[in-house]
């Protein structure tokens, strides 16, 4: 997996822009920030799959929904990087999302 990235000061400027104000932009700026987190977590549940009834755009897909879902829910006051706390919403469904 890959390392968590430190936080730099554009990045605290986006979290305060987007939670402060809702702005939308800063929204997206952090997406294509993190977005290449989730293809690391689909590119190691698609290497551990069992078998090839899975696409690799299907495992990508999901980590990305649960990139959407931990940015959505992400609270930057509480100490924590957001790669760290993404990383359970980017892995559930991959693990847990083919049962149903």
């Amino acid at each position: 997996m890959e390392l968590a990235a430190p936080v730099d000061g554009n990045e605290v400027e986006l979290w305060r822009r987007f939670r402060g104000a809702g702005d939308q932009a800063a929204r997206a700026q952090l997406l294509d920030m993190h977005l290449p987190y989730a293809k690391v977590v689909a590119r190691t549940y698609y290497g551990r799959r069992y078998h090839n009834e899975i696409e690799f755009g299907d495992y990508l897909q999901l980590a990305s929904l649960g990139m959407l879902e931990a940015l959505e829910r992400y609270d930057p006051s509480r100490g924590v990087q957001f790669r760290t706390f993404a990383a359970r919403p980017c892995t559930a469904p991959s693990s847990t999302g083919w049962s149903g």
